[in-house]
């Protein structure tokens, strides 16, 4: 038996595959196409629609004004942007 974080496991299958589990890219993939408002160091923001990103949290977000692309090395935190109703 062989433990995988709170999980034990017998060897042998079935095994757990790593796919099951989340991944943090999986959080930005599902915000695609979606308003976002991102944090940025210096304590700047900018919301818009997040329309690319890569595995160095780089960003393509269309604001409305123009279409902005962020480094990841600024990036402090992104997440959906709230909505005035």
């Amino acid at each position: 038996m062989f433990s995988l974080g709170r999980k034990r496991f017998n060897k042998g299958w079935p095994c757990p595959s790593p796919m099951d589990e989340p991944r943090p890219l999986d959080a930005l993939n599902a915000m695609r196409g979606k308003q976002v408002t991102v944090d940025l160091r210096g304590g700047e923001s900018v919301t818009g629609k997040l329309l690319s990103f890569d595995l160095t949290i780089n960003l393509g977000i269309e604001t409305k004004e123009k279409i902005e692309f962020l480094k990841g090395e600024s990036v402090i935190a992104v997440f959906p942007a709230l909505t005035s109703s």
